[in-house]
């Protein structure tokens, strides 16, 4: 394989796994760890759940997301933003889509209720970018709330766009992609918040995160999640061959 060839380590150990992240830095706009790997984050229960969720948001929404960076054949549904206690509405197609507005409702609300031992684990490890995710979250509501009042036009002018690094992409519960479990190419997510980690939950079967800037790769089974830097650390996702 050729991460083997460019002599990565892809750890497989049972056990949760830090890799300090060598882009940081002490103003708290990196994150400490390039990657943090957590095990078994989601019950049996948890990942049955939420793969029936998915499947019925995918019988009922439009047509998946295609990124060029990612790779055209890795396919994915956006939902946007959502928060704990927020009854906001995100702007996109799967959450404006009449036929899948519920089922998405009640997988945003399930993920949601998901979350305690990821976010517990998170705020362990590194506390300061925990905290900060924290309060980005009620940042982007008030935000959003404040847009939701006026057209869009009108908003962003009055804003003059001052505070569109509010609402890029980072923080656990601020935005969230389904994918159908494809690999992608190597790529940053340069609209990712880089104080912030972006977290993956792999659902059904396993994937490796490899992020080749550390030499690092990252084997995940059915119910771990893990951490990262996604704007600052290349990166690609291998799915395990099926069964």
């Amino acid at each position: 394989l050729d991460y083997e060839r460019q002599g990565k380590v892809v750890l497989h150990s049972q056990g949760h796994v830090l890799v300090h992240n060598p882009k940081h830095k002490t103003d708290k706009t990196t994150t400490l760890y390039a990657a943090i790997r957590m095990v078994n984050t989601l019950s049996n229960k948890q990942q049955t759940t939420l793969c029936t969720l998915i499947s019925m948001v995918n019988s009922t929404a439009p047509t998946t997301t295609t990124s060029s960076e990612q790779g055209n054949n890795f396919h994915m549904r956006i939902f946007g933003a959502w928060f704990r206690f927020s009854n906001l509405p995100s702007i996109t197609k799967e959450r404006m889509h009449k036929d899948s507005a519920e089922a998405t409702v009640n997988l945003l609300a399930y993920l949601d209720a998901s979350l305690d031992k990821t976010s517990t684990l998170l705020q362990h490890f590194d506390p300061t970018a925990a905290l900060s995710m924290r309060h980005h979250h009620h940042k982007v509501d008030r935000y959003l709330r404040k847009a939701a009042l006026l057209s869009a036009t009108t908003f962003l002018a009055k804003e003059e766009n001052q505070n569109t690094s509010t609402l890029r992409i980072g923080g656990l519960g601020t935005s969230l992609a389904v994918s159908h479990g494809e690999g992608t190419l190597y790529h940053y997510d340069n609209d990712h918040y880089p104080a912030h980690y972006t977290v993956i939950f792999v659902l059904g079967r396993g994937a490796t995160l490899h992020l080749p800037e550390v030499g690092r790769g990252f084997h995940l089974k059915p119910g771990d999640s893990i951490a990262f830097s996604a704007s600052q650390q290349m990166h690609k996702i291998e799915a395990d061959p099926p069964d």
